[in-house]
């Protein structure tokens, strides 16, 4: 998302986000492109439209995915 190495960062992405770091999407979404993220969500702890500039958001529930591990024995 913003071309740095993961491991680089202070905090893991994944759970604390990019910080200031500005991302692919915020500079599409400047430049007047549509962005989207569908599917799995690592990428910082807030899941709401323009966060990072992604306008559209419909990430996979954790609940969900913890119900299909139970349904499964995984």
């Amino acid at each position: 998302m913003t071309g740095k190495f993961p491991a680089t960062y202070k905090e893991y992405p994944s759970a604390y986000g990019f910080g200031k770091c500005i991302t692919i999407t915020e500079l599409l979404n400047k430049a007047g492109y549509h962005t989207g993220h569908f599917g799995k969500w690592h990428i910082g702890p807030e899941v709401k439209s323009g966060t990072y500039g992604i306008d559209s958001i419909n990430a996979v529930d954790e609940g969900v995915r913890m119900k299909k591990k139970d349904r499964y024995g995984e």
